[in-house]
């Protein structure tokens, strides 16, 4: 675009950026155009009028012409608003202090109206930064960083104009002058040489106290060590004489226990039953065993967790306060017995029972005086078993109370055979608490004490040996059959299959399998072989050995075929038959009949009698109940209950004439001794 004006002709783009101005120093007219004198014609020539005529242009050929350069200069420089230089007067670099302001002034010669120019800094780094277009002659630079510039400075209404150039720089300030930094450095050095130093002499001073206190230490562990040498050879000698001291006691006490149990042993059959001689042979085994205990595991085996089995309370209770009654009848003290719990029944090892309730008995009769009275009340309450000893004696200080479950505590140290060593009420508060029990205390001075203990309960209905033979009276027109298996599936099949014909019980454990067989004798066993507690083969080898002679019931074993040799099973005498899972019930019912056929058939021969006789059922009650003690323990595996029956020897009426014992529990059932 071509636009003539009063100052000359201009060669605008189509958004109006000037690209070239021509004047009358490029051979124009002075004067100024015409307005709207202009035409263009066919041949791209232009034509414009003017005072002085019409001015032919050649377009190609004015802008191939050599431009003339547009004569842009430095007018002035200002610091602070101090003149530094006008035009090109300076002779030396512009230097600028550091937060100096510096302005320049620019000037084009010819020029009329308001200039417009382009500038941008150039670091010492060569990097430059972008233009910038300001719409006046004065520019005005902010303070700078420390360093050397230089300022670009163009026209920008033309293009291919001149470029100003201008040096100048920026000084340093004092806090970062080379002889301040310097001087930091050196200061900053001395300063860590010297904190070194103390820290070097400081460590070596600690490294010193360390090694005096380590030498003080290894002197002091040397003579430690020398003091303890000699208290192992002390403490050796010591266990020297301990261990001759017990086994000369060993000899002395094991042995006139066991000649004496064995002839009470001889004795017995000759006494009438349910004797005194039952009582003191009960007490000479529980001593024994205790003895045994303590010789081999010292004291503390009475509060080692032993195996655990079930145990009736009722019997043992009354088994304990029988033992105590001939103490009692020597200081004519009455002794009564409250029992509320026949059928209650306690998860602990073997005569710990009796242990506990022995010497709190023992405490009751030794602080009791002569013609007083000591009551054992047992009671079950909150599926806890609570035993309360309670006497008339003189009572107890508080001060005898706080300390009168710890060890070798004596309310009266004088020295007397029947005090003891103060271990008892100790060794009652351990067994108590090892099995999640508690011990309390009340007690009144010139009124008497009472101590009560607290067990969990394990089972509140026992099961009896009686009560199972009873049961198999009432059966007589049917046989017994015990199955054991924890399979839902199969407890169905079996009930399915032969409650019809024979009186059938489930367990689902191998040592209640174990203890049933025992309790209630029943006709035949049919054992799964996966059983909690005891397998199947285990069950039917521990009955093999353990059963009476005179008791032969038949065992079927039930397995799946890679589980077990079957032809070892049958070879090995554990059992009769062997059924293979799944089960064939056809095939099982007659294995059922059969077995149970030849068992009436074979007693029948033994006995001279019919095939339908159970005599041989009736000679095991007999057993059962002409043994006067019957304790069976059934070992207790990693993490499986076990049942124990726990009884005692029932009482000669006579006894009860004697001295006051009451017991108000039921009849004692017979136990047999392991």
């Amino acid at each position: 675009m071509w636009v003539s004006t009063t100052r000359g002709l201009s060669y605008l783009s189509f958004n109006a950026h000037p690209r070239r101005h021509f004047s009358d120093t490029e051979g124009l007219v002075p004067n100024e155009f015409t307005g709207q004198a202009c035409h263009r014609n066919d041949t791209g020539s232009l034509l414009f009028g003017s005072r002085e005529g019409l001015v032919d242009i050649e377009p190609e050929t004015l802008l191939s012409s050599k431009a003339a350069v547009t004569p842009l200069a430095l007018s002035e420089v200002r610091v602070n608003n101090t003149l530094h230089q006008l035009g090109g007067t300076a002779t030396k670099p512009l230097i600028l202090p550091y937060g100096a302001m510096a302005s320049f002034e620019f000037n084009i010669t010819a020029l009329k109206g308001q200039p417009h120019f382009d500038y941008r800094l150039v670091n010492e780094s060569n990097v430059p930064t972008e233009w910038t277009t300001i719409n006046s002659r004065f520019l005005l630079l902010e303070p700078l960083a420390p360093g050397n510039y230089l300022l670009e400075v163009k026209d920008s209404q033309f293009d291919g104009g001149e470029v100003i150039r201008y040096a100048f720089s920026v000084e340093r300030p004092w806090f970062l002058s080379t002889l301040l930094i310097a001087g930091g450095v050196l200061v900053g050095g001395g300063v860590l040489l010297a904190a070194l130093y103390w820290r070097s002499r400081t460590f070596n001073e600690q490294n010193l106290q360390l090694k005096q206190a380590v030498y003080q230490k290894t002197a002091k562990i040397e003579l430690q060590k020398k003091q303890l040498n000699a208290s192992n050879m002390q403490l050796q000698r010591i266990l020297e004489i301990r261990q001759n001291v017990m086994a000369q006691l060993s000899h002395e006490l094991r042995t006139p226990l066991s000649l004496s149990l064995s002839m009470l042993a001889g004795l017995k059959d000759k006494m009438p039953p349910m004797s005194q001689f039952d009582v003191v042979e009960k007490n000479i085994a529980h001593s024994l065993h205790v003895a045994e205990q303590l010789l081999s595991c010292d004291a503390l085996a009475l509060i080692e967790p032993e195996k655990r089995c079930e145990q009736r309370v009722a019997p043992i209770i009354q088994a304990c306060c029988i033992s105590w009654q001939v103490e009692a009848e020597k200081k004519q003290i009455a002794l009564c017995l409250e029992d509320n719990t026949s059928q209650v029944s306690v998860f602990l090892a073997p005569y710990h029972l009796e242990i506990m309730l022995g010497n709190l008995l023992s405490n009751a009769l030794k602080y009791t005086d002569r013609k007083g009275g000591i009551t054992v009340n047992v009671r079950e309450m909150k599926s806890q078993l609570v035993i309360s000893v309670s006497d008339t004696g003189r009572g107890m200080t508080e001060e005898t109370k706080a300390h009168l479950f710890e060890s070798y505590y004596q309310e009266d140290p004088v020295f007397s055979p029947e005090a003891g060593f103060g271990l008892g009420l100790s060794t009652v508060k351990q067994l108590v608490e090892l099995y999640e029990g508690d011990i309390s205390v009340i007690s009144y001075q010139g009124v008497g004490s009472e101590f009560i203990i607290r067990l969990p309960i394990y089972r509140s209905e026992f099961v009896g040996v009686d009560t199972a033979l009873e049961h198999a009276d009432g059966a007589e027109t049917k046989q017994n059959i015990l199955i054991a298996t924890a399979d839902d599936m199969m407890k169905e099949t079996w009930a399915s299959l032969l409650k019809a014909d024979y009186h059938v019980v489930f367990v689902a454990d191998g040592y209640e399998a174990l203890i049933a067989m025992s309790d209630q004798a029943p006709d035949m066993l049919i054992a799964d072989m996966c059983l909690p507690g005891l397998s199947g083969t285990q069950l039917l080898q521990r009955l093999v050995e353990e059963l009476p002679a005179d008791y032969q019931p038949r065992l079927m074993l039930v397995a799946e075929e890679n589980d077990v040799d079957h032809g070892e099973v049958l070879l090995a005498g554990w059992a009769h038959a062997v059924l293979s899972k799944p089960l064939n019930t056809s095939q099982a019912f007659v294995e059922v009949s059969r077995l149970l056929h030849s068992l009436k058939a074979g007693n029948a021969e033994d006995h001279g009698e019919e095939p339908v006789n159970t005599a041989w059922r009736d000679s095991v009650k007999a057993w059962w109940r002409n043994i006067s003690t019957i304790r069976t323990l059934v070992p207790l595996p990693p993490q499986k209950p076990c049942l124990c029956l726990s009884a005692v020897c029932s009482v000669n009426s006579s006894r009860s004439s004697v001295s006051p014992l009451r017991i108000t529990s039921p009849s004692s059932v017979s136990r047999r001794r392991p």
